[in-house]
C-alpha cells in the first residue's frame, strides 16, 4: 500500500525590505470597543514592554517591494501606517485586528484588510547619528493625512540601546 502526500506551500506574491516603528498605546476602552466586531474582546498584555497597551500604531517604510520574479512590484516602494488592536476572536484565538490605515500609494488602498485610505499627504524621514563615543541617536518623522481628514503624525527622537 502506497500513500502520497503533497507539501503545502504558499504562493509568493511579493517580498520587501522594510523599516518599521511600532508605538504601543492605551486608549479608552469604550473608544476601542466601537471598532471591535461582536464577540471580539481586547487582549491586553499584563506584563512586558506592551503592558496595558490595547492599540498599536505601526509605521512601515517599505523601502523595496518586489514581485515573485524579483522585479519591482507596483511603484517599487511605499510608506504606510495602520492601527492594530491585540484581541481575542470569538473562538478565543489571539489575533490582531487591523482597524484602519493610511497608505502613500493610492493603488494600495483599500489594502489587504479592506480599510486603508490613500494618504494625500505623506512624508517619512529617518536618521541615525552615531559617534565614536556617546550614544547612538535616532530620529523619525512620519506624516500621513487622507483627503477625508484622517491624520497620523509621529515625531520622535530616541537613544538606541545596546542589545545583549
Amino acid at each position: 500500500m502506497f500513500t502520497t502526500s503533497t507539501a503545502g506551500a504558499e504562493t509568493i506574491v511579493e517580498h520587501s525590505a522594510e523599516a518599521r516603528f511600532q508605538l504601543d498605546l492605551h486608549v479608552p476602552d469604550a473608544a476601542l470597543a466601537a471598532f471591535l466586531p461582536d464577540g471580539w474582546k481586547p487582549n491586553v498584555a499584563a506584563q512586558g514592554p506592551a503592558k496595558d497597551a490595547n492599540l498599536r500604531v505601526v509605521f512601515i517604510d517599505r523601502i523595496t517591494i518586489n514581485g515573485p520574479d524579483g522585479k519591482p512590484a507596483g511603484k517599487g516602494a511605499n510608506s504606510l501606517v495602520y492601527l492594530a488592536a491585540p484581541v481575542k476572536d470569538p473562538s478565543g484565538a489571539n489575533v490582531q485586528l487591523i482597524i484602519g490605515g493610511l497608505t502613500a500609494d493610492p493603488n494600495d488602498a483599500p489594502g489587504p484588510f479592506g480599510n486603508y485610505l490613500p494618504a494625500t499627504t505623506h512624508s517619512v524621514q529617518r536618521s541615525t547619528t552615531s559617534a565614536a563615543t556617546g550614544p547612538t541617536l535616532d530620529s523619525q518623522d512620519w506624516i500621513f493625512q487622507a483627503a477625508t481628514g484622517e491624520h497620523l503624525e509621529l515625531r520622535i527622537r530616541f537613544r538606541t540601546g545596546h542589545r545583549q
